[in-house]
């Protein structure tokens, strides 16, 4: 094996196992505990741990786009064998993995449905694709930030205000931006806003590889420090302004204020969990000081 081969970092590999984790646990607690359909409400407990699995798709997206800017940083001189270890993974999920998704889901909506909707797996190749073609343009971290910042912006504020009434722009609406007036996905984690979250998750790779290797565990603490202001402000602010909504004091939008809202994700969403996500990934690499020169395969 060739020494400059791009290693795997172990801290990046918790932080997804533990996203991972989250969403099958949301996805079983569901199950087990509110039979499909129901038109029962979820009890405190099943509610509460929901709560806290949101944090998993943020996660999902932040840590893949940040394992792509690290080493889109640390390899560039490499980057097109890289490129295309990235390449075929993109192309394995919206292959293998739908199929393999599908069939799971089969039972719930039926295999025609299950095959015809995007799941989140899909829209993560979406985003390495189209990453991998932005990325030799945009090699700036701060341009990555605004233009990541922009995309989300105009996925959210598109959803918000275009309603269309023709069919075929319906169906471009529900892929790219968000589901139906009638809530009918096409894809669950529409293209756009989570395009924007992972191109930030690049910057934060490429910030990621100006560390050495050894001293990741110094970034680790710069962004859990950061990530904790963020998600400790984002939730007083949330709070706050509920408050204020709930004795009429002022008057703040609905969908601003909805941090549970993620078809499509909205704002408070985003920056609440994805700063938990944030928080979650910087612990990791504070933990984890050691990595094992094992390849990245």
């Amino acid at each position: 094996m060739q020494e400059d081969a791009p290693r795997r970092i172990l801290a990046l590999d918790v932080a997804r196992a533990c996203g991972m984790f989250l969403i099958c646990t949301a996805h079983f607690v569901d199950v087990y505990n509110t039979p499909y359909p129901s038109a029962d409400p979820h009890s405190l407990i099943v509610q509460i741990i929901n709560a806290i699995c949101r944090v998993a798709t943020p996660t999902f997206f932040l840590v893949s786009g940040i394992l792509l800017g690290y080493f889109a940083k640390t390899k560039a001189f490499d980057f097109t064998r890289v490129r295309l270890h990235f390449f075929d993974r993109a192309i394995f999920l919206v292959t293998v993995g739908h199929m393999l998704v599908a069939v799971a889901w089969a039972p719930r909506s039926g295999l025609f449905n299950a095959l015809s909707v995007g799941f989140v797996t899909d829209t993560l190749a979406f985003c390495i694709i189209g990453s991998l073609l932005l990325l030799p343009y945009l090699k700036g971290i701060s341009t990555r930030i605004w233009i990541g910042t922009i995309l989300y912006l105009i996925g959210w504020t598109g959803w918000s205000l275009w309603h269309p009434d023709n069919l075929a722009l319906i169906t471009i609406r529900s892929i790219f931006l968000g589901p139906n007036e009638n809530g009918h996905h096409i894809f669950y984690d529409p293209l756009l806003p989570w395009f924007g979250v992972y191109l930030i998750g690049t910057s934060l790779g490429s910030w990621l590889g100006t560390f050495e290797r050894d001293n990741l565990h110094c970034a680790g603490k710069i962004l859990a420090r950061y990530s904790a202001v963020l998600f400790i402000f984002v939730l007083s602010l949330n709070v706050l302004t509920l408050a204020l909504n709930k004795f009429s004091l002022v008057e703040v939008p609905a969908y601003l204020l909805a941090w549970g809202k993620k078809y499509p994700p909205g704002p408070s969403y985003v920056l609440l969990f994805g700063s938990a996500a944030l928080l979650l990934i910087g612990g990791m690499l504070m933990l984890v000081r050691s990595h094992r020169p094992s390849p990245l395969r």
